[in-house]
């Protein structure tokens, strides 16, 4: 079990380093890890000022202030996994204008002009990644595994499909500019219903999201520290036992936020049909909530 977790995890961070890479991220990995460690050196200052100010006696806080300094690794992880989301995304979006183009060209042309072409009259970044196709077929000459490259580290169906495409053109030599049409009148149907999904259920994932990892916590926090102000020792005859109810209340408002986090995390990785995006939400909105509930009730103590 500890050697499969370790295979995962470094398969993980081979696949992480990849997408940071493709990202613009000359140094890839390491300079993700170098950014979060700098970042979270500054939220872990931040937040042992407000620990040192507000003194909550309490374990659970302390681990929230050693927690928080992990917020800009996860945080990184999380931009960098949805820039390159959204990278191959914009990549899908602009493919059908690529096959267009590539079944225009006449039939005597070769693919390495064809593909030499693309990386002249494409946008970025598709067209980066007919540069790179290009590069390895003036590297190696194998026009095949050189498109397979493409797809390489994409998990987009319309990629790998439009690549095998080329791949049987251009290993059976058959011309494949009807296919090719064909299939970019497919993807930019295909796109225009996706886009209008996706735009319907954008605003409810920001909404749980923001809520689940900011909004909530901060206005419970906030709530709270203005009731910690009222004199429960001048108006109530047994204060001491509502101290105590009250301690006990604080205690299921961690649990609120550590379960609403964990839900709406859940909820919109499930949402996305991403397992991993479901990890990533979640682990990274229960320290945030815990985090921004701690800086609500800080604020209203300043």
């Amino acid at each position: 079990m500890t050697h499969s977790y370790i295979a995962d995890l470094h398969r993980y961070a081979d696949e992480l380093d990849f997408r940071c890479t493709r990202n613009g991220m000359k140094k890839g990995l390491r300079a993700l890890v170098r950014s979060s460690v700098i970042e979270g050196a500054s939220f872990f200052l931040i937040a042992w000022s407000a620990y040192l100010h507000f003194k909550p006696a309490s374990v659970f806080w302390i681990g929230v202030v050693l927690g928080v300094g992990f917020i800009p690794f996860l945080l990184n992880i999380l931009f960098q996994e949805l820039a390159f989301e959204r990278r191959i995304r914009k990549i899908e979006k602009q493919l059908p204008d690529s096959l267009i183009l590539f079944a225009s060209f006449p039939a005597h042309t070769s693919y390495e002009q064809a593909l030499a072409l693309l990386t002249t009259s494409t946008p970025n970044p598709i067209r980066e990644e007919w540069a790179r196709v290009h590069q390895l077929i003036q590297k190696n000459g194998d026009v095949s595994s050189a498109l397979d490259k493409f797809s390489e580290g994409m998990d987009s169906l319309t990629a790998k499909r439009s690549m095998q495409i080329l791949r049987r053109g251009y290993l059976s030599g058959i011309p494949i500019q009807g296919a090719l049409a064909g299939m970019a009148h497919d993807l930019l149907l295909h796109h225009a219903h996706s886009q209008e999904r996706h735009a319907t259920l954008l605003v409810e994932k920001y909404t749980l999201l923001l809520a689940g990892g900011i909004l909530v916590p901060v206005l419970l926090g906030v709530m709270v520290g203005v009731v910690e102000k009222l004199p429960f020792n001048l108006v109530l005859d047994n204060a001491a036992s509502h101290q105590e109810l009250f301690h006990a209340a604080l205690l299921a408002i961690q649990g609120y936020l550590f379960l609403y986090a964990a839900l709406a995390g859940a909820f919109v990785g499930l949402q996305e049909n991403a397992r991993w995006k479901m990890s990533v939400y979640v682990v990274v909105l229960i320290p945030l909530a815990q985090f921004a509930y701690f800086l609500g009730r800080w604020w209203m103590h300043g």
